[in-house]
């Protein structure tokens, strides 16, 4: 996993001195006023911050593959770039010079010292992390263009549907097309009413879905609300090893949609990750009115086009609709040529290009050379305009024309994806190239201008270019130019082009170690490409892995993170000959820290696997090994072994690994996996018997999820919540909170949080009464998980429609729901096991077998309460009173109820009894009847009158209440909120007394006896 710099050299005013300290390790100097020990520190470490008094850098050592001494260099991120500067050998490396580049960097100054090989340029990079910013302008349309008024037009009426697609095969003149449309697009429309364009330029590096939408995003920051920021929050979500869901990222995404945008994704066809084009198809089918997709590709994407076009959403601009017509050929070479075509040559030449643009444009330029019109007829009569003769004469007539110098330039330069001047320079071994590059395009020669020094080859061009490299240059050559522009991309802090050059040089070493320098910067850090770093290692040769263990490391993290949730066993022999390659070299090293990330990762996998064992065992032997400073990969051990022990059903274990877990996730500031362990902190003090504790987990996730738009922590946040409040009997706000639910459920596809919320929403009809809904619910949503859904999900809906079953005394519907879930593959959650136990004991009190029932529920109590299944226990105590009560021993059953009462009184439990229906209440009344302390009487009295109305819910006037006085209205918020009287007592900086006094006010006025009823009058009146 990406790592902090571990050591800092640092300015400390108070000294007036420099110190270097070890990060983590209390500010403890390791050499202070030591020159010689510096140098000798130096020679040992490859990586340091510096913290100076004229700013701040990142100090890294170039590796050098022959044993040599390697190179410094200082970065430093500035908004939009990734900075690099040369510092030199070891021994350049004095206080002075580390402060003047500091001081340069922090200043953007460009008298910093450089490399002999390092220019001034800006690399083009957009925040965040390292993109590549011309990959998001269109391409400048050339001053000679002829308008195609009917296509324009066509584009122009296209803008009332979702998508436009423009496909047709390589040289029609796709993206010259739209990139005209563009500039007349924002020539004709006044500025108050312009439209924002989002470009981006696609290529095969894009298939890594991550990086997909990060530059998706980018490119629509004009028309996205805070840029995208909540996108790109979402997209840098640093939970270990969790993959991001693109359904959350999608859904985001199109709620930030504020402005009226075209989004433009050129050369489409190169996407071939399936979860891109679900993406893209998700985001068609939801697209919001302000925006329009356009897609330039080779051919139709893997879409529902059939769809689109029923519904008149598409728009198709395809071959025959780019073709060019007789009049636009005729006027194309009046523009391009110095004297007339006849017409006997205009329709030879319309009958064999059939209007192909790029053969229309590879004739101007070969005409170019000729002086007379017979010239030109001879080379009308050698063109044949087929589309692999014009590669062919591209090299013949185009590149064989040329200078021997200017041949082999192009032949190098076509290594390259995208061209600039110092770049070129760097594999040519040129000095001129800016200058070249500027006057080949000004000459009607195959190259795109992107910005001010930035170009691209035509497409078919580069094809032939690179062919022809291929077929002219030594394979050695070849890798040479790759090495040279890889060196050139590291210096320019363009790291994932260096790797791509790198491996295109089949130069592994190096690829290697700056795979490395990436994974230890921010960069990725936060954009998670996981895809990509796959593919890259994927092409390293078994040896050298063996030598590098960290890369062994996370290309099995690669492994785990692509794959989906079921791991093939193919795929896990992948991870394990990985580990064991890791294992063994940090062994032999003697590097017990690694060691330990190693064993972490080991009980992720084990979890993924459901291997129980696997996961406690690894989980502790990484703990034992791991330095406090490696937080993220203890705090995922803790989570792995609070993960076990929920599914054993140890609450209180679980629960201190989460409270440690937590601890160390505020210490490295970790707030997504902070958010994570919350939730899972809410629900075990929810099963605790926590209530209160539950809500302020929840709703800690709730106010933090929303603001950063995080929508999955905030759906399970929400669920918590809504269950909450059901069991406070507050079914109206329950029924709001499960209802929000089921909407983010279905906006991100999350079949869990679907499922929960139409369980709950079930429970609430039932307790309103509504129990043909509540069953309609159910058997709907048990139809669609049998065909399509989770076997754990499933078997909780069964359970539920058996709960529903026996609440309303169908003890067939209950027998045959219970048969079915016996029916299915044995469950091996002791959780699930427990919860089958208790419904085949209400089944036998129900049933006439009370005994029966009774030995089964002691035999459950015990085990529960020792593992801290709070719920768990009042659920059987209840149940226990219950079946007393049906072998009328209403001693016993009076008793057993008691005990639990206070939790009534304490947390506010109310439909852990209400649910049970007249049995309990009769068995209550039984206790009243006998009891002498007034408190309990109070609380048992109160817990009966909700009993009273056929939804659970005390009877609430109809009529205009009391008015309320401004600070009693205040206070009813507060309340309505759930706050406790102190804590309205501090928000209000009155005394709880007051607020007391104010509560029982509220209650006369509202002609109410207790805070829910307040609740729902409030909510009746509209009050609040």
């Amino acid at each position: 996993m990406p790592k902090l710099v571990r050591y800092i050299l640092a300015w400390s005013p108070e000294e007036t001195n420099y110190r270097l300290i070890e990060r983590d390790a209390k500010q403890k100097p390791l050499l202070k006023d030591n020159e010689e020990a510096w140098f000798a520190w130096l020679h040992i470490h490859t990586s340091f911050a510096f913290h100076g008094q004229n700013g701040r850098i990142n100090v890294l050592k170039e590796h050098r593959p022959r044993g040599e001494e390697g190179y410094w260099y200082a970065y430093q991120r500035q908004g939009k770039r990734m900075l690099k500067k040369y510092l030199g050998h070891s021994h350049n490396l004095n206080i002075q010079h580390l402060e003047e580049v500091a001081r340069a960097l922090t200043n953007n100054s460009p008298t910093a010292s450089q490399s002999p090989t390092q220019s001034s340029l800006d690399v083009p990079l957009s925040s965040p992390g390292l993109l590549l910013s011309t990959k998001l302008q269109p391409p400048q349309p050339h001053s000679s263009l002829i308008p195609r008024k009917h296509l324009l037009a066509r584009l122009n009426g296209a803008l009332e549907r979702k998508l436009t697609l423009l496909s047709a095969p390589a040289g029609f003149g796709k993206t010259t097309l739209m990139g005209q449309w563009l500039a007349g697009l924002r020539a004709s429309q006044p500025e108050t009413a312009s439209v924002e364009v989002a470009w981006l330029s696609l290529d095969h590096g894009d298939n890594d879905p991550i990086r997909f939408w990060h530059y998706l995003t980018a490119a629509c920051k004009p028309f996205l609300e805070d840029q995208g920021k909540a996108v790109i929050a979402l997209l840098s979500k640093t939970v270990p090893f969790e993959q991001t869901h693109l359904e959350e990222v999608q859904t985001t995404f199109l709620n930030s949609c504020i402005r009226p945008g075209l989004l433009i994704l050129e050369d489409f066809h190169v996407i071939n990750e399936p979860a891109i084009h679900k993406s893209l198809a998700f985001m068609l089918e939801h697209i919001p009115p302000s925006l329009h997709l356009i897609i330039i590709a080779r051919g139709e994407p893997p879409f529902p086009l059939a769809r689109l076009r029923a519904t008149a959403d598409l728009d198709e601009l395809n071959t025959t609709d780019l073709r060019f017509s007789p009049e636009e050929i005729a006027a194309f070479f009046a523009r391009t040529t110095s004297f007339p075509l006849s017409l006997e040559s205009l329709l030879k030449l319309e009958a064999r290009l059939k209007g192909w643009p790029a053969g229309l444009r590879l004739l101007a330029f070969t005409l170019q050379h000729c002086s007379l019109p017979q010239d030109a007829e001879q080379a009308l009569a050698a063109f044949t305009g087929s589309q692999r003769p014009v590669l062919e004469y591209f090299i013949s007539e185009v590149l064989n024309t040329q200078s021997e110098q200017l041949q082999a330039y192009l032949l190098a330069t076509s290594v390259l994806t995208r061209l600039t001047g110092s770049l070129c320079d760097a594999i040519t071994g040129d000095c001129d190239s800016a200058r070249l590059l500027s006057t080949l395009h000004q000459g009607g020669f195959f190259l795109e201008r992107l910005d001010e020094s930035w170009f691209r080859y035509y497409t078919l061009f580069a094809e032939a270019m690179r062919y022809e490299a291929h077929r002219r240059l030594e394979a050695t050559t070849l890798r040479d130019l790759h090495s040279r522009a890889s060196r050139w991309y590291e210096q320019h802090g363009m790291l994932t082009e260096s790797i791509e050059s790198a491996l295109n040089a089949c130069d592994w070493e190096r690829a290697a170690y700056l795979i490395d320098l990436l994974l230890e910067s921010e960069s990725f850090n936060e954009i998670h490409e996981y895809h990509t770093l796959h593919r890259w290692l994927k092409e390293m040769p078994e040896t050298l892995l063996a030598r590098h263990p960290m890369l062994c490391l996370n290309y099995a993290s690669s492994e785990l993170f692509v794959t989906s949730n079921r791991l093939t066993p193919a795929t896990m022999s992948r991870i394990e000959d990985l580990l064991n390659m890791a294992e063994y070299a940090f062994e032999e090293q003697k590097d017990d820290q690694r060691l330990g990330m190693v064993f972490s990762f080991r009980s992720l996998v084990a979890w993924r696997q459901e291997d129980f064992m696997g996961m406690e065992l690894y989980a502790r032997q990484a703990l034992s090994l791991l330095p406090y400073k490696e937080r993220d990969w203890q705090s995922l051990s803790l989570s792995i072994l609070a993960r076990k022990e929920l599914h054993f059903g140890q609450l209180n274990d679980a629960r201190q690994a989460l409270h440690d877990a937590r601890a160390l996730c505020k210490d490295n500031g970790n707030h997504y996996f902070l958010r994570a362990t919350a939730n899972m902190l809410g629900g075990i003090c929810f099963d605790q018997g926590e209530l209160h504790q539950a809500r302020e987990y929840y709703n800690q996730v709730l106010t933090q999820a929303r603001a950063r738009q995080d929508l999955d922590d905030a759906g399970y946040a929400l669920l918590g919540l809504a269950s909450l409040s059901y069991e406070w009997n507050d079914l109206n706000t329950a029924w709001q909170e499960a209802e929000e639910v089921l909407t983010l459920g279905r906006q991100l596809s999350h079949e869990g949080h679907i499922a929960h919320a139409e369980i709950l929403l079930a429970r609430i009809q039932l307790a309103r009464g509504e129990e043909e809904q509540a069953r309609q619910r159910l058997t709907t949503h048990l139809a669609h998980m049998r065909s399509n859904g989770s076997p754990s999900i499933y078997r909780e809906i069964l359970f539920w429609q058996a709960r529903l079953a026996l609440a309303v005394g169908d003890l067939a519907a209950a027998h045959l729901s219970l048969d079915n879930l016996n029916n299915l593959t044995p469950t091996s959650i002791p959780a699930r096991q427990e919860q089958a136990s208790i419904l085949c004991a209400r089944l036998l009190i129900m049933s006439g077998a009370p005994q029966e029932a009774l030995i089964k529920l002691m035999d459950l109590l015990n085990p529960a309460q020792e593992a801290g299944r709070v719920q768990r226990a009042l659920e059987i105590q209840i149940l226990i009173a219950l079946a007393h009560n049906a072998l009328k021993q209403a001693h016993e059953a009076r008793q057993w109820l008691r005990n639990i009462l206070p939790f009534v009184r304490s947390e506010g439990f109310k439909r852990l009894f209400l649910d049970e229906g007249e049995a309990v209440a009769g068995v209550l009344r039984s206790i009243v009847a006998h009891e002498s302390e007034k408190v309990l009487k109070i609380t048992i009295q109160r817990l009966l009158s909700y009993f009273s109305s056929s939804q659970g819910t005390p009877k609430i006037s109809g009529s205009p209440p009391l008015p309320l006085s401004g600070q009693e209205s205040r206070v009813l918020r507060l309340l309505v909120a759930g706050r406790t009287n102190p804590e309205i007592a501090r928000e209000l900086v009155v005394s709880v007394n007051t607020v007391r006094t104010q509560v029982q006010s509220i209650y006369r006025k509202l002609d109410v006896n207790n805070r829910v009823s307040a609740s729902e009058a409030a909510r009746l009146h509209g009050l609040i």
